[in-house]
């Protein structure tokens, strides 16, 4: 026996739609779908690729952002593939390589009420704290103090970005290979739904479900892991 030489086969959206409609029982594989049936597939997949934005740090999402500041200027608009920043920065002072600095100060994340709250938000200096404003169609983060010319280095941010369209029919999912799984039988509970195929429904949605919470254990940012053991025991007089 010769195992193959090749990974994992990453399907494209168009593979995942079509199977989809095969699992919902709308089509056979005999079939083609019709443009119509595609551009609903896509768009429904585009929701439910959107929707995994909410459940988690996911690794793949998660990137580094280096931003650099300017004397005197304490908001920076961060481009429009970043959703959101986590965690604390990490300010490198003029000079220093952005890869490998000899030496790095944190820059930590506050509250809109802490930065509401701040009693000097002409204060100069090293910034030391930051609030990211997502109010907005664009991130907006805010630094404090605001740098002055001797701080106007680089903060390296832990950014989230979106995902890459699902719209694209001969794209591959922004995702890893086991996500293919959970989408197949994710589209197709809402295209059974859609179209009045209860019988499967909620198969395919207990299906989905469970396919899931695969995904997002294996795909969740890793940290420290420590194992605890508690032990109870009963009262002693």
């Amino acid at each position: 026996m010769t195992v193959s030489a090749n990974s994992a086969v990453e399907f494209d959206v168009s593979t995942i739609v079509a199977t989809a409609y095969q699992m919902a029982g709308l089509a056979n594989e005999y079939q083609s779908i019709t443009a119509q049936q595609a551009a609903k597939g896509q768009t429904l997949l585009e929701l439910i690729a959107s929707s995994t934005q909410t459940m988690g740090l996911f690794a793949k999402v998660m990137q580094f952002y280096d931003l650099p500041l300017a004397a005197d200027t304490r908001s920076y608009t961060l481009p429009g593939t970043i959703l959101d920043v986590d965690g604390d920065g990490a300010f490198i002072a003029i000079g220093q390589t952005l890869t490998a600095a000899s030496g790095e100060t944190p820059v930590r994340p506050i509250s809109r009420e802490r930065f509401h709250g701040l009693s000097a938000h002409d204060a100069t200096g090293r910034p030391i704290e930051y609030f990211t404003d997502r109010t907005g169609e664009a991130t907006v983060i805010y630094f404090w103090p605001t740098p002055d010319a001797a701080s106007a280095g680089t903060v390296r941010l832990q950014t989230r970005r979106l995902r890459a369209t699902m719209r694209e029919g001969t794209a591959t999912p922004d995702f890893e290979p086991f996500w293919q799984d959970y989408f197949v039988y994710e589209l197709a509970a809402r295209l059974a739904l859609a179209a009045g195929v209860l019988a499967r429904v909620k198969f395919l949605k207990d299906e989905a479900q469970g396919k899931l919470e695969l995904c997002r254990a294996q795909s969740q940012q890793r940290g420290s892991q420590q194992f605890v053991m508690a032990h109870r025991s009963g009262s002693y007089r």
